[in-house]
């Protein structure tokens, strides 16, 4: 009796094996659609890397009433709440229509190793993007060597640039203190011995240009040493265009007036001959004031604009930062930074935090910053709902807002970062 029941068995186990297997690809093939699953689980099924994009047909302009007036330029229609939390609730797929470009001014992408999302939109939305900024490299202190190369994809790189986009990455002043960077603002020739350093890395990996971060290092030293720094920083940015490569110079947004500026206008003035493009990093506005509000508000960003560009013939050498991420603020937690999936989850109703307390949300729209956010409340030991913590997050009207003011002022957009947020906001650049 033994053995017949084996012989039973053994096709019946394959035949169930079979099935779980086709079960766990259909999860694989819809992951996305789960607000709970991590960002970067979805990356190799929504985004092959050999197959073109297939989503739905209509673009999330079309799907939410924003068009565009008689003169091609993007004009706002209010938006339903209903209709945006539906279409962001409902959200699986961004348009098939990604090829098409609304936004004609220079955009920048930016991508960082540790959302590996990232790669895969930069892939599937490359005619969107002039630039992609992949965050891989840092210069040592004392300009001793380059690092980061181990990140670099040279099959990534050589498909992005076969699709039109320059490849320009981010090179950061990483680990120097003070004392460094006033003795290399000191020393002509330790500038040069790594920018020729820098030089050889762009040419050895068919870089197309690089973006040097080097404020948030040098901080207030630059204000002290203004003139020294120009100099720095022209030879850096000079040489790069001399040699047909791009030069981007990453700046801090404007402070409170009660702070000193690290860059203004006369610093574009002194160093706009020496590079193409200045990202504004017009981004964390409450976080960096230690407060609870909105990412990035519009007027905000309207005052960095006058404030840094020094006359309109240079308006089209800004590009103003757009972040692709929000931030919830409570007062257990402080700020934490949000990506999409999050954001999407604290939508539904009824949510448990992570006490296991039911949550309620109401999404709102602050008219003043152009910003949409999402009151989350808890249920009291007296069966009320209170205030429990408040979520900030870029939506299509948020998003399309700051299009808009790119439009006004002549200048591009650069967003930090592609992969953290909502993949329909795609379709409107």
């Amino acid at each position: 009796m033994t053995t017949p029941r084996m012989v039973i068995c053994k096709p019946l186990a394959r035949s169930i094996w079979v099935l779980m297997c086709c079960l766990v690809a259909i999860e694989f093939q819809t992951l996305y659609a789960n607000p709970n699953q991590e960002e970067h689980s979805a990356a190799s099924s929504l985004f092959p890397r050999d197959s073109p994009w297939k989503g739905v047909s209509t673009s999330i302009v079309e799907r939410i009433g924003i068009s565009a007036d008689s003169t091609g330029k993007s004009a706002r229609k209010p938006l339903s709440k209903r209709t945006l939390y539906t279409e962001m609730v409902n959200f699986q797929h961004p348009s098939a229509q990604n090829d098409s470009r609304r936004f004609k001014s220079p955009t920048l992408g930016y991508v960082t190793p540790w959302n590996g999302l990232g790669y895969d939109v930069a892939k599937a939305f490359c005619s969107k993007f002039d630039m992609i900024s992949p965050v891989w490299l840092q210069l040592e202190p004392m300009g001793t060597g380059v690092k980061g190369m181990h990140d670099v994809d040279k099959e990534w790189v050589k498909s992005l640039r076969a699709c039109g986009s320059k490849v320009v990455p981010r090179l950061l002043f990483d680990g120097w203190n003070q004392q460094a960077i006033s003795a290399f603002l000191s020393m002509p020739a330790v500038q040069q011995e790594s920018l020729d350093k820098i030089l050889k890395v762009v040419s050895d990996y068919g870089f197309d240009g690089v973006v040097i971060e080097y404020f948030m290092s040098a901080g207030g030293l630059s204000v002290q040493r203004r003139e020294d720094t120009w100099r720095m920083l022209s030879l850096m940015g000079s040489s790069l265009k001399r040699q047909g490569l791009s030069a981007i110079l990453v700046v801090p947004p404007i402070r409170p007036s009660s702070q000193v500026q690290i860059f203004d206008s006369v610093d574009f003035k002194a160093l706009a001959a020496h590079f193409d493009f200045f990202q504004v990093m017009t981004y964390d506005y409450s976080v960096g004031q230690g407060k609870a509000g909105p990412n990035s508000p519009i007027d905000w960003c309207r005052a960095n604009a006058r404030a840094m560009i020094p006359n309109d013939s240079l308006a089209s050498k800004l590009l103003l930062g757009i972040n692709m991420y929000g931030y919830r603020f409570s007062k257990e937690r402080g700020a934490e930074a949000v990506l999409w999936n999050e954001f999407r989850s604290s939508l539904a109703p009824a949510k448990r935090d992570h006490s296991g307390n039911k949550r309620a949300t109401k999404l709102k729209f602050n008219k003043s910053a152009q910003e949409h956010y999402v009151q989350e409340t808890e249920l009291a030991a007296s069966g009320e709902h209170v205030p429990s913590s408040v979520l900030w997050f870029p939506t299509p009207q948020s998003m399309h807002a700051r299009l808009q003011l790119a439009e006004e002022i002549g200048c591009g957009v650069a967003l930090w970062e592609i992969g953290q947020g909502y993949l329909a906001l795609y379709d409107l650049l």
